[in-house]
């Protein structure tokens, strides 16, 4: 019922709440309309809040007659009826009538779904609520409000900055030392850890809302892709008039779990090897993740999304945003002329419309991760079902939707409207179907011909040092004289050792026990033979020569004679002469546009200019392993690789090794120079590479 029908207005639900909301743009009031039945929140402006004032006048005329007569305000009934619809939608009002029902019933049937219905609008997010946590809250409050001080604030942020120092500063280890494998044990110690961070996080969410007298109805656990997460219902929030409190609950959590992170990097950083350290290592991985990737992230609906409406004061950001963003796609496409959505400052338009493009593009590509994510984890069938669904719903539908509502466009039935869009595709087009890719790019890495690392066998002294950086030395140079007083004294033990034991073996006599002694002398004497030979050729080894012939690198220049040196320090380097070979690896689909003796450039990674190189060998068959580990992921490098378990890297997707000799006048950095590769190839358009990928796909995916 509006009141083009009748005067008279339509009765309003009585258990509606309406709350004091925060001052918009130039201290415009607003108020929070609260639906109980639906734990809703609903932000009106001012002309609503009269309408509601005075709706307990019953009729159209007399509430606009009061608001015109007692306010600065100037209603119309258009206003008035567009009100009252919004009502109906929100399904504010009462069913008084026949007709409020029928309207009622039949909105509610087009929204009932089948079963497979709700779960195809449903399977990526399922919310189960388990408890109602409210008692627990009031009665748990008391006892955790001192953390709520200032000065223990402080103290977390100096702590997590701390701890965040520790991390960086022991980055390779943090990062590539995790104390599990991909095991059942690592994956339920993983779980738990993530299980008990996501738990605490949410009461965080739950006790701030406390705190500030907001009602926290339920609790429970909701299935993002069947993957199970903790939640909280902290609607009531939104009912508090001032900004800070709701920035309050807001980042609760992200303090919980901030909070969490540092305990237990401390924890790994003074507690000593064990069980326990183990565990705080996986704890800080875990807290940290989870704060800094996703529960900051705000182009998701988490908690750095309400934190940037609540910093923005932007209530219904996303769909604000998104209608912002659709206008001005619009506007850079056909010029239209279209007014905005809504007005709003230069600078705060650009923020928004950024947002929405940021957060189409981000989802875009999470949501094309998801499907490929469910497809894998599914067998075939379900996978490829579920996969159709997710391209389908969240990135098809959207797209289709946009496109179709141009169509529709009034202003959009000539041709002419369409020279922008027409201009950019035939300019996609041109950069998918002509062939002007000329060149195939890969990481490489510079490999010398030969190298040996110059090491010490056993503690010694160094007595001289033969060398300089960068040196260069002939095959069978001393580089290094060291010294060892226990080595030397050993060897004059065992030098008198055998000179007693040749000198009673030099008698003859006719003493029978003598006589009995003479065989376990020899043997004596072959054990202290054997022992001096190993001590004698481990002083030569003290003497460091050059294997063969090269320059001296990676050389420690504090070395001085008198210096003690450990078993296993290296000393320096030695890199032999010439240029060496620079290895890649190729995909499938572009091993066969090289060929021997392609020419390619070598482009060094840090330096400028490049290199020519030439294709001296090409594998026939893909690679198992990559030996050179500074391609592999596993160490840092860009071609995706798994550990096999035996610290080998293996490739992803099939790879071919490639040998090129680079240019002999060229001279090769050290340490050995990572780098892109590009090598000449005949022409192709991109269009013919996608085709390639996506038949080889398909003909690994077909096998059920």
């Amino acid at each position: 019922m509006t009141p083009a029908d009748t005067d008279a207005l339509p009765l309003l639900r009585e258990d509606l709440a309406v709350y004091p909301g925060p001052s918009g743009a130039g201290g415009v009031p607003s108020w929070t309309l609260h639906d109980p039945l639906g734990n809703r929140f609903l932000r009106i402006g001012w002309l609503e809040f009269e309408f509601l004032q005075r709706w307990r006048l019953g009729s159209a005329a007399a509430v606009l007659a009061a608001i015109n007569a007692e306010t600065t305000l100037r209603a119309s009934a258009e206003q008035l009826t567009g009100f009252v619809r919004f009502l109906g939608a929100q399904q504010l009002l009462q069913l008084a009538s026949p007709a409020a029902s029928h309207a009622f019933h039949e909105r509610r049937e087009r929204e009932r779904h089948t079963l497979w219905q709700w779960l195809l609008h449903h399977y990526l997010f399922i919310r189960i609520p388990l408890l109602q946590p409210q008692r627990l809250l009031d009665a748990a409050l008391p006892w955790v409000g001192g953390l709520y001080r200032r000065g223990w604030l402080w103290l977390l942020l100096a702590l997590a900055g701390g701890g965040a120092l520790l991390i960086l500063r022991h980055w390779e280890r943090f990062t590539h030392e995790f104390p599990f494998d991909f095991t059942l044990q690592g994956a339920l110690a993983a779980g738990a850890c993530i299980g008990l961070s996501k738990l605490l996080h949410e009461f965080g969410h739950a006790f701030t809302a406390a705190r500030y007298g907001c009602r926290v109805p339920a609790m429970g656990v909701a299935l993002i892709v069947f993957w199970p997460v903790f939640w909280t219902d902290v609607t009531e929030a939104w009912k508090l008039r001032e900004r800070r409190p709701r920035l309050a609950i807001g980042s609760a959590g992200v303090v919980v779990e901030l909070a969490l992170a540092t305990l237990a990097t401390w924890a790994w950083v003074l507690l000593p090897d064990g069980a326990l350290r183990n565990g705080a290592h996986l704890l800080a991985g875990s807290a940290w993740l989870l704060t800094l990737a996703i529960n900051l992230n705000p182009f998701m609906r988490f908690d750095g999304y309400y934190l940037l409406s609540d910093l923005l004061d932007e209530p219904n950001l996303q769909a604000r945003a998104f209608a912002l963003g659709r206008w001005r796609l619009r506007e850079w496409l056909f010029q239209l002329g279209e007014p905005r959505p809504e007005q709003l400052p230069p600078a705060r338009e650009r923020l928004l419309t950024t947002w929405a493009w940021g957060t189409w593009i981000y989802r875009l590509l999470l949501f094309t991760g998801i499907a490929l994510a469910v497809y894998h984890l599914f067998f075939k069938l379900l996978g490829l079902l579920l996969f159709a669904v997710e391209i389908g719903w969240f990135i098809v539908r959207p797209i289709v939707s946009e496109l179709r509502a141009w169509r529709e466009h009034p202003r959009l039935q000539h041709w002419r409207a369409w020279r922008v869009p027409l201009a950019l595709l035939a300019l996609l087009g041109a950069v998918l179907l002509l062939p002007w890719q000329t060149h195939i790019s890969a990481p490489a890495v510079w490999l010398a011909p030969a190298d040996s690392v110059l090491y010490v066998e056993q503690p010694a002294r160094l007595q001289q040092r033969h060398v300089q950086a960068n040196m260069q030395v002939d095959a069978g140079d001393v580089l290094f004289s060291l010294a060892s007083p226990d080595l030397e004294h050993t060897i004059a033990t065992l030098s008198a050792q055998r000179a007693v034991l040749l000198q009673a073996l030099g008698r003859r006599g006719f003493d029978a026990e003598l006589n009995e002694r003479r065989s376990i002398d020899w043997q004596e004497l072959l054990r202290i033979s054997t022992e001096l030979d190993g001590a004698l050729a481990s002083r030569e080894r003290l003497t460091i020569r050059a294997p063969f012939a090269g320059r001296i690198v990676d050389l420690d220049e504090s070395l001085r004679p008198g210096d003690w040196l450990g078993r296993g320090e290296a000393l320096a380097t030695l890199v032999a002469a010439g240029s060496g070979r620079i290895i890649t690896y190729v995909e499938e689909t572009d091993l066969g546009r090289i060929h021997l003796d392609a020419p390619a450039r070598f482009y060094v990674a840090g330096h400028a200019g490049a290199i020519a190189a030439q294709v001296v060998r090409i594998e026939a068959g893909a690679a198992a392993r990559i030996p050179e580990l500074a391609l592999a992921s596993i160490r840092g490098g860009d071609i995706a690789s798994r550990d096999d378990g035996n610290g080998a890297a293996q490739p992803v997707e099939a790879r071919y090794r490639v040998e090129l000799q680079p240019d002999a006048a060229a001279t090769r950095p050290t340490p050995p120079p990572g780098g892109e590769i590009a090598i000449a190839a005949g022409r192709e358009a991109p269009w013919q590479r996608l085709w390639r990928q996506l038949g080889g796909a398909l003909i690994r995916e077909s096998g059920w």
